[in-house]
């Protein structure tokens, strides 16, 4: 058939295509927003555009609160990213005693998506951090929670368990 000048990539826009150019060109990526910054970042990754990977990191994390990071570390996002789920980490753990545990019925979804490698991290970074008890803490109860929901307990655990004592 005839050769067609046009490409297209499933889940990009115009725009956004737009918005890589012209960081070709500035270096700049203006009116980067929340939406354009989750398509880019899959893309960025990819191409190893690493500058546009921070960029896109940067507009993702801002201002998000520690059930939003949840949501993140378990989108797609943070599946292409490895940048983005390095970050997010970070920033859930220094914001755990922002996150409602045991989790509300509407973020148990979220807390149940959470990827294994995701809360592996989240225990390593914890170690890193000048965290007190109380942080220390509600890290175990996110783990205590969350695993049953990924039904990797052998019995059930309760989501108000908060020690290793409640979970026999």
């Amino acid at each position: 058939g005839p050769a067609s000048s046009e490409v297209e990539v499933e889940g990009l826009s115009a725009d956004d295509f737009e918005l890589l150019r012209t960081f070709c060109y500035t270096g700049e990526l203006r009116g980067l927003t929340t939406e354009a910054a989750t398509r880019l970042l899959t893309l960025a990754s990819f191409l190893d555009m690493r500058h546009v990977e921070e960029l896109c990191c940067g507009v993702l994390l801002r201002a998000q609160t520690p059930t939003d990071l949840v949501r993140l570390l378990g989108s797609h996002c943070a599946h292409a990213s490895g940048r983005l789920t390095s970050l997010a980490i970070g920033q859930l753990a220094r914001s755990l005693s922002g996150l409602a545990l045991p989790p509300r019925a509407n973020d148990r979804d979220a807390l149940a998506a959470l990827p294994l490698e995701a809360v592996t991290q989240l225990l390593e970074v914890s170690k890193t951090l000048p965290l007190h008890i109380a942080p220390r803490r509600l890290l175990l109860k996110l783990c205590l929670c969350w695993a049953p929901l990924q039904q990797m307990a052998p019995h059930s655990v309760p989501l108000n368990a908060t020690s290793a004592e409640e979970i026999k």
